[in-house]
């Protein structure tokens, strides 16, 4: 113990030194962006003088970040500069910004001109490089790329520190330029080649070619930076140099840190029973840690969603207790297109491995898709999902999977199950037909109190005509009338069975106003096949779209801010607003993160880190609860996506994730907590509380 107090003396003083050194620094410094790189677990390095750590970069609106300041990042290819740069320019909007590149390839459909790029004829360009009025530029397939001083300056002059992202032979050049720039070099770096090649081979994107090629590239950054005049570079001009004054204090922190890492180690390695930080000893149970696989620490609960037993016997209730509560005003999007074989049976046509084995689906900029592999996934081993199921890789029709599901549901308090719907016969591109399994879920949805509604997909020549064919086909198999499917109230109407329409922009408004509006000539209005029909909202103004189609209502779906306008959580208030205005429903959804590496490995800008629950809880205190007319979620079970609710297995392959350092159960206990709370609901499941401490905190957060 006494040996402990010492060390957090150390650490105290450390910091408190490294604090001092900041607040000389910046004289007032506001709080700084801690970023981690895109590895599991493994933090990028900035290349700087004193010492090799997490990449911190410091935000302050004092004199060093000037009008005049460019900052110059570089750095290896899956290091973990982009998400940095998304970092900074995201969570600091208006400070940072990028600069516009000029290039004399031909523009492509959907491009702007001065917004993805400013185009430009070659012959032009080389002239001006040639004046020198570019600060870099580089050839690619017969194409040239560049920034220009004008680019540059146009940011600057707005007030933003202008960010270049360019590669090394960009920095050389940037570095060389007479008069020189006010420029900050900054690498990012991962801690090793080694590191950097495991990572890249273990998400299974990369050709052998292409791997190659990234650490070629990566090899020839380090060194340079390694190199006397990389060290002159990114020491002399790295933002934290040459402020180190007082580097006794820095060494007394590194030191206290390592102490304290490597005394946590030893006692984790000897006996798990002696003193451990709060932090460590709060995810171990009866003495004995919760697991040890590479991604973290995770507890595994003890749920048998199977066979439920008395643990969840307040799910449904009993003669002696009550069911707990559940709201028809929350639905979440569910998937039952999953195949699997049967248990020590040989695949065949009818069972295989449907969806577990989607394809990697390649990028439609043929430059761009060859960097990435379009290998096939072959599971078990291989699967089309960064996570893995808790109940393994299922089969959809396997109805003791569903009556589980539904027993999630319930658990989560969630009342409504929106099922991906494709007409008979009908299905994606990499699934089965799932319409036979409607009415089994709707059989089982009756016994547990679940509703469900149809959310009919984009199949190929679908158009309005086909939509309202399909009302009546749901109305003519019986769907419609089943007490378990979803009516909402109208006014002047009947109750109305319920139907989300994904993408339904694809169809101009007036072919569905044939459909949905009581003038239409095609109208479903007042007849057997009626529904409250509810929009894909997109943008702002589609609400008064929605009412020229005749629309209900309006649902977001995605949970990638990057996705639309409508999914973006600041844009809510508008978007009720507008919808309010025209007498549409809006139903926002909310989600707990997003990552479809698995099939769109190109698309690592569109992934949103779940940050152990803190982004579906910032969601959550987005939505205008007393202005809608639901709330959704995204989704139960979209495992390729990344953005299920559905229990996640302990990771024991790295390439895998899980919910650590959460139970499996972490995130229906985080949509719980939330629907108590929308609802007004204080009855919780028995079982709800049946984890640690740790994660009932981390709930109870918001």
């Amino acid at each position: 113990m006494v040996f402990v107090f010492l060390v957090c003396l150390l650490l105290v003083n450390g910091l408190l030194g490294v604090g001092l050194i900041f607040k000389q620094m910046f004289i007032e410094f506001s709080p700084f962006v801690s970023v981690r790189s895109s590895f599991a677990w493994t933090p990028a390095f900035v290349h700087c003088a004193a010492f090799s750590s997490p990449v911190c970069v410091p935000v302050t609106n004092r004199n060093w970040m000037n009008r005049s300041l460019v900052i110059v990042f570089s750095g290896p290819s899956g290091a973990g500069k982009s998400t940095l740069l998304n970092m900074l320019v995201n969570q600091f909007p208006g400070r940072f910004a990028f600069s516009v590149s000029h290039t004399t390839r031909t523009i492509r459909p959907g491009e702007v001109d001065g917004k993805d790029y400013h185009f430009i004829e070659k012959d032009k360009m080389l002239r001006e490089i040639a004046a020198g009025k570019f600060l870099e530029h580089a050839e690619f397939a017969g194409n040239v790329y560049g920034t220009s001083r004008a680019a540059v300056q146009k940011v600057l002059d707005s007030g933003s520190v202008c960010i270049l992202d360019v590669e090394l032979e960009g920095v050389k050049s940037i570095h060389a330029l007479k008069p020189p720039l006010n420029a900050r070099y900054i690498l990012v770096r991962p801690p090793s080649i080694e590191a950097l090649e495991k990572r890249l081979r273990d998400r299974g994107t990369e050709t052998e070619e292409t791997l190659q090629k990234r650490l070629d590239r990566a090899r020839k950054d380090i060194e340079f930076a390694e190199s006397d005049v990389g060290r002159s570079l990114y020491n002399k001009d790295t933002i934290l140099l040459k402020y180190f004054i007082r580097r006794k204090c820095l060494l007394l922190s590194v030191i206290a840190l390592v102490l304290f890492f490597a005394l946590t180690l030893w006692h984790l390695t000897t006996d798990a029973t002696v003193w451990l930080p709060p932090s460590l000893s709060s995810k171990l149970v009866h003495g004995t840690p919760k697991s040890s696989v590479s991604n973290g620490p995770m507890y595994t609960s003890d749920i048998d969603w199977f066979n439920p037993g008395p643990q969840l016997a307040d799910l449904l209730g009993n003669d002696t207790q009550t069911a707990v509560p559940i709201s028809y005003a929350v639905h979440v999007f569910y998937y039952a297109w999953y195949n699997s074989p049967e248990l020590g049976k040989p695949p065949t046509s009818k069972r295989h491995w449907v969806h577990w084995n989607h394809p990697r689906l390649p990028h439609w900029i043929g430059r761009i898709a060859q960097g990435f592999s379009t290998k096939p996934h072959e599971p078990p081993e291989d699967v089309a999902s960064t996570f893995l199921p808790k109940l393994g890789l299922y089969a959809s029709a396997d109805e003791k999977v569903i009556q589980a599901h539904l027993r999630m549901l319930r658990f989560a308090g969630v009342g409504v199950l929106v099922l991906s719907w494709y007409p008979a016969g009908m299905a994606d591109s990499a699934g089965e037909p799932v319409d036979q399994l409607v009415s089994v879920i709707l059989n089982h949805a009756v016994k547990y109190g679940i509703k469900v509604a149809l959310h009919i997909e984009p199949y190929k020549n679908r158009t309005a005509l086909s939509v309202r064919n399909d009302l009546v086909y749901a109305y003519q198999k019986g769907y419609t009338s089943h007490p378990a499917f979803y009516k909402v109230n109208q006014a002047h109407s009947k109750d109305l069975p319920v139907f989300f329409v994904y993408d339904s922009y694809s169809v101009p408004s007036n072919q569905w106003s044939r459909v949905l509006t009581t003038a239409g000539d095609l109208t479903i209005r007042n007849k057997p096949e009626d529904a409250y029909m509810i929009g894909l909202l997109i943008d702002s103004h589609d609400c008064n779209q929605f009412q020229l189609a005749g629309f209900n209502g309006g649902y977001t779906y995605f949970v990638s801010q990057a996705a639309t306008f409508a999914s973006i959580s600041h844009n809510w208030m508008l978007m009720v607003n507008e919808c309010q205005r025209t007498g549409i429903h809006f139903y926002p959804t909310i989600g707990p993160g997003y990552d479809d590496s698995s099939v769109r490995p190109w698309n690592d800008r569109a992934t949103v880190d779940r940050e152990d629950g803190s982004h579906f809880q910032r969601l959550v205190s987005k939505l205008p609860l007393h202005r809608v007319n639901g709330v959704g979620i995204t989704s139960f079970n979209e495992w390729h996506e990344g953005t299920q609710i559905e229990p996640a297995a302990v990771s024991v392959r790295s390439i895998y994730a899980d919910y650590s350092p959460f139970s499996e159960e972490f995130y229906l206990r985080m949509v719980r907590k939330f629907v108590n709370r929308y609802a007004g609901f204080t009855k919780f499941p028995w079982a709800f509380f049946k984890t640690t401490q740790s994660e009932l905190d981390a709930i109870n957060q918001f």
